[in-house]
């Protein structure tokens, strides 16, 4: 118990580091906090920064405390997910979702539903898993591909899960972007470079940290907080069968 009480403290120390710095602003990439922390402790969590001109990166604040950036998630997965249906007839879905609390995980999920709604695609909750953002989700994968081997394709909210499904998907014997077509979300690294290279959408990390900059800037003058939205590129390369790599 002493040992797990003096980890705590030194997990959460560097969150009191910036009252104690006495900082202008902070920039707090919540998105990535979030996957640790439930919800309801979210509030708790930004008090901690009372007074402190904050911007939450991949979130939003609810109290308008603080202002917020963050990708445009829904229409991001909107328009790959619609690609596999108008380009690919794909008619049969898996989905690996991101953790339940997080706000890119719940919008990339959204919009998943929505678009195969409209479309009329059957989709019942055998074909979901809930994965959270890491490679730690091979169980989820193995599971829906053990009740659907031979589903379509496999939606994935990120590229680090997606990259697990590569895996496993080559120890079935499965060759993505021809045996079964696999998205992802964020455009990481390795995605262009991986065999196939992956279909994803582009989270413009360079776009968001220039948004984020300018929105501390004006909240340090006095400014209003605001929520901004950064514009998503669906990156369409061979992993969902494409031969022809494109973007828009």
């Amino acid at each position: 118990e002493n040992m797990e009480n003096r980890h705590d403290f030194q997990y959460n120390v560097v969150y009191d580091y910036a009252n104690l710095a006495d900082v202008d602003g902070l920039i707090i990439a919540y998105g990535s906090l979030c996957i640790f922390l439930e919800d309801k402790n979210k509030h708790h969590f930004l008090d901690r920064f009372k007074g402190i001109p904050y911007v939450l990166v991949e979130d939003r604040d609810e109290n308008n405390a603080g202002s917020s950036v963050i990708s445009d998630n829904y229409n991001g997965m909107y328009k790959v997910v619609e690609h596999l249906i108008l380009e690919h007839d794909y008619k049969e879905f898996l989905f690996l979702s991101g953790p339940k609390d997080n706000t890119d995980a719940m919008e990339r999920e959204q919009a998943f539903r929505d678009v195969l709604a409209k479309y009329q695609i059957p989709f019942d909750e055998d074909h979901y898993a809930e994965g959270d953002f890491s490679q730690c989700c091979n169980k989820q994968i193995a599971e829906l591909l053990d009740r659907y081997p031979h589903a379509d394709a496999f939606v994935c909210a990120n590229d680090v899960m997606a990259e697990t499904i590569y895996r496993e998907c080559a120890a079935r014997n499965l060759v993505v972007g021809r045996d079964i077509a696999v998205t992802g979300y964020d455009d990481w690294d390795m995605a262009e470079s991986m065999t196939p290279p992956l279909t994803t959408v582009l989270q413009n990390e360079l776009d968001m940290g220039h948004v984020c900059v300018k929105s501390i800037i004006d909240l340090c003058d006095g400014k209003t907080p605001t929520d901004e939205v950064v514009p998503a590129i669906v990156k369409v390369r061979a992993s969902c069968g494409c031969a022809v790599a494109s973007e828009y």
